[in-house]
């Protein structure tokens, strides 16, 4: 997983909850899919959600630690390998906006497909709640801060 900027935005973060908190969850994409209960509980609140509606193909929502692990599933079986490389992590209270590089080869065909992804996570307490992929095919920096600013400001 790549570096890539971290930028404060605004407001004041839950106290425990970090860059690095964020940085964790986007890596669990480009693993093997195999993430531990202690793992996934040290992250993610146990009702999480993983809105990916978005999606070109196959587009769905997955709720709590069984569809993290359903989404990892599906994950590796159209895909040999992943890699996301974290450009920029903008934070605004409880809030982070990512932008990344995706890379992945499918299994089967070996086709290399590579997009932008731009997508917010929010956390709850010490971890995180939610991520909500706003766009599947571009890092779009201006779509992710007024995403940030619209929930922040309760719209």
């Amino acid at each position: 997983m790549g570096g890539g900027g971290d930028r404060r935005c605004g407001g004041e973060h839950p106290a425990a909850v970090s860059v690095q908190l964020v940085r964790r969850a986007s890596a669990l994409i480009s693993g093997d899919g195999e993430v531990s209960d202690a793992e996934l509980a040290e992250i993610f609140t146990p009702d999480v959600v993983l809105d990916l509606s978005v999606r070109i193909f196959n587009p769905k929502v997955y709720t709590g630690y069984e569809g993290l692990r359903e989404f990892y599933a599906e994950s590796r079986e159209i895909w040999e390998s992943v890699d996301l490389t974290i450009r920029e992590v903008i934070e605004e209270g409880e809030r982070y906006a990512v932008l990344a590089d995706a890379r992945s080869r499918a299994r089967g065909s070996g086709i290399e497909v590579a997009a932008g992804v731009t997508g917010v996570y929010t956390a709850s307490g010490d971890r995180l709640s939610q991520y909500r992929l706003l766009h599947p095919t571009e890092a779009d920096r201006d779509l992710a801060l007024a995403e940030i600013r619209a929930q922040s400001s309760g719209m």
